[in-house]
């Protein structure tokens, strides 16, 4: 049986370390532990879901597979079914960030006892790095996939590892010692201050993520320039559209100052990633 994933399952599937146990909670048709056995990244795997119906597909599809012996199929929510040491590298995509945190918090014990996590929220993803950053878990690394026109994270965290962060100080240096003149010159005034910011460093950290901003600014994730464009779009159409509404209700003011945030953020990482970057291509 020959298994066809998406790219952004594709990564989930890089991503996991070999020879590791999987555990894949939400695993639908059991497609990734599938793939996982039949290339010979993981020897044994379990795989959970609470819905009945995607359940006996996955048996289905496992036996079709001839894989039924070494990959465990149980109904459960979250992590509610699974014991601690039955797995080394828990994978969980396919969410919202609110609800994949929230499955995280409750096992926490649980998750605690994992090698690795294999993270893929399909939108409010600061969500989940607000929680790792919360429970010392480490991002070591983190793709955006594109995808249907649509971005996806997918990140590898460690329990007890420490945060792959851009080098904020290095940055701020390197900006500083490059030769700009008029506007350009002007806007690195403005973005220094940012760059030297704690609170900017975290906020970018949570939105974008840690690791992922690393790659940026070393010259990779070009997924993510696209995406800090698109967002910067997306966000100046919004804010225009409430500034031409003659009676703005106070959440329409408090949504235009977030929005101003947002896109300030926005405007000092690309900038920040044009002049020291892409200038060098």
């Amino acid at each position: 049986m020959s298994i066809h994933l998406s790219k952004r399952l594709e990564t989930i599937c890089l991503m996991v370390t070999p020879g590791n146990r999987v555990l894949d909670v939400g695993t639908d048709h059991a497609h990734v532990p599938i793939r996982l056995l039949q290339d010979g990244i993981c020897e044994r795997a379990l795989g959970f879901d609470v819905a009945d119906g995607p359940l006996e597909i996955a048996k289905t599809n496992l036996e079709l597979a001839g894989l039924t012996g070494r990959c465990e199929i149980r109904k459960s929510d979250g992590l509610t079914k699974y014991q601690k040491g039955e797995a080394d590298t828990l994978i969980i995509a396919g969410m919202g960030g609110m609800l994949l945190r929230s499955l995280l918090e409750r096992d926490i014990d649980k998750v605690l006892d994992f090698r690795e996590l294999i993270l893929s929220p399909h939108r409010e993803p600061w969500q989940v790095r607000e929680f790792l950053y919360q429970e010392n878990i480490g991002i070591r690394r983190e793709c955006l996939v594109e995808e249907d026109g649509k971005f996806y994270p997918v990140i590898r965290a460690v329990p007890g590892e420490q945060m792959v962060c851009p080098d904020w100080e290095q940055l701020s240096q390197q900006l500083q010692g490059t030769d700009l003149a008029g506007e350009a010159a002007a806007n690195r005034e403005r973005v220094l201050p940012l760059l030297r910011d704690q609170n900017f460093r975290r906020y970018a950290e949570t939105t974008y993520g840690p690791a992922l901003l690393a790659d940026y600014f070393a010259g990779g994730a070009d997924a993510l320039d696209r995406y800090l464009m698109q967002t910067l779009a997306k966000d100046i159409g919004v804010y225009e559209s409430l500034l031409q509404k003659e009676a703005q209700s106070s959440h329409a003011g408090n949504r235009m100052e977030e929005l101003r945030g947002e896109i300030g953020m926005v405007q000092a990482l690309v900038f920040l990633h044009h002049e020291l970057v892409s200038k060098e291509r």
